[in-house]
């Protein structure tokens, strides 16, 4: 491992042991460097700030494999692979999933929908087309939808697994997806 990987590591180390016992926005740049004994300098030559560090974690750790599991047939494999890890991280993401802004892990699940919900378009529209904006009012619609319910997911005490979560949100897209096409695609 390079002297950079090993950094990094410490970094996230650094954050994630401070989020064990502290809220997002009472841990400061210098508290996540002083933990991984680096320079705030030396944070700012890995992250651009703390919510590109959350970020940063999100896609290395899940985000980038689940954009490879979708397709038309495959997408709720990513979906189970991002339940499981935010319900083995439940703690984390539970001080996480609220914040909004740029870089933030909300803008990471705007980004993820966006991308699926492309991806998805293009397989069920066919020969239609569906405008920019119709298309754009779609995946706003799904993340919201997503976003809200997922927040409740994982801050309560909910009684679905990942796999049953992920089930009853794939009847609701697939109905969503398929009648909103049918109705505004040309």
């Amino acid at each position: 491992m390079s002297t950079h990987e090993m950094i990094d590591a410490d970094i996230i180390l650094s954050f994630k042991s401070l989020m064990a016992i502290k809220d997002f926005d009472e841990i400061s740049v210098f508290d996540i460097a002083k933990g991984a004994h680096i320079t705030r300098r030396a944070f700012y030559n890995h992250y651009k700030d703390k919510y590109d560090l959350v970020s940063s974690i999100f896609s290395k750790e899940v985000m980038n494999r689940a954009l490879e599991l979708t397709d038309i047939n495959t997408w709720d494999e990513g979906s189970i692979l991002i339940c499981n890890y935010l319900h083995n991280n439940r703690e984390y993401y539970a001080k996480l999933i609220h914040i909004r802004g740029q870089n933030s892990l909300q803008e990471q699940f705007l980004n993820l929908t966006r991308k699926q919900t492309d991806i998805l378009i293009k397989e069920v529209e066919g020969s239609r087309t569906l405008s920019k904006g119709d298309a754009e009012f779609l995946t706003k619609y799904l993340f919201y939808a997503y976003i809200g319910i997922l927040e409740d997911w994982i801050k309560s005490d909910n009684p679905y697994s990942p796999e049953d979560f992920v089930l009853r949100w794939k009847t609701l897209l697939n109905k969503v997806l398929h009648n909103y096409i049918d109705k505004f695609a040309q």
